[in-house]
């Protein structure tokens, strides 16, 4: 299972980037275009859904405008959205109800502040099984590509679409099993309301059978996620030589 598509709104110093991923990418751009940005916002993602939304945003900057694209002084508009879609190989399509022909799964997480208490928190998340993979050609030239910014990248109900979980601002959680045939409400199981800081994802019921994607998602995020960084101050040092004997 790998990730196939990142999209980035309002995120440092992103704007807006829509980014088409395979199994291996490169991303290649000039000096403070956002790359570094662009792989810390799945970073992020992983240390809400492991530690919570308080821990990974303080674990980045102790003012939480620091993380909002042009740092807007307005509390109303300083929120920012990180959408992160994975294809399903077909050993999971395989556990899913076949006439559906879920392909993807997609996850949207929504942090912004409150304008009635100033606080950040969890604005929306949600996660969802879809029918078609988003086809769109690799970029092949610097990043970040110029893309027009969306208003939201919130996708809610549509044909094609079966909902997992989701999270409101109120901190309501609902569950949709993922193997169920019907559709619409009634396979909704018993909403949890655990507040703004916690991730659905990561209160997903231990129910592998009925949430085998979601299940290996949040496995994914909270283990394989790993970010390396190289030293530029010992790449810029020259190279030396030791002998260890004599020529």
């Amino acid at each position: 299972m790998i990730i196939n598509r990142i999209q980035v709104l309002n995120y440092g110093c992103l704007r807006y980037v829509d980014v088409p991923m395979d199994r291996f990418h490169v991303l290649i751009g000039p000096n403070a275009s956002g790359k570094s940005t662009l792989m810390d916002a799945i970073k992020f993602v992983s240390d809400v859904v492991r530690n919570g939304v308080e821990a990974a945003v303080t674990a980045r900057t102790a003012n939480f405008a620091d993380l909002v694209w042009g740092r807007p002084e307005d509390p109303e508009n300083q929120r920012f959205e990180i959408s992160l879609e994975f294809a399903l190989p077909d050993s999971i399509q395989n556990l899913l109800p076949p006439e559906r022909g879920y392909q993807v799964f997609r996850y949207t997480l929504t942090v912004g502040v409150d304008g009635a208490t100033g606080k950040f928190g969890i604005d929306d998340e949600r996660g969802a099984l879809i029918a078609q993979l988003h086809a769109r050609d690799r970029q092949l030239t610097f990043f970040p590509e110029p893309v027009s910014p969306v208003n939201t990248m919130v996708q809610r109900g549509r044909r094609g679409m079966r909902t997992v979980f989701s999270k409101n601002r109120a901190g309501r959680s609902r569950f949709y099993p993922e193997t169920v045939q019907k559709t619409g409400g009634e396979g909704w199981r018993a909403a949890f309301n655990l507040g703004d800081e916690r991730s659905a994802m990561s209160i997903l019921p231990d129910a592998a059978s009925e949430y085998p994607v979601t299940t290996r998602i949040l496995s994914y995020l909270r283990e394989g996620i790993t970010t390396l960084s190289l030293n530029s101050e010992r790449m810029r040092q020259g190279a030396f030589w030791v002998r260890t004997s004599p020529l």
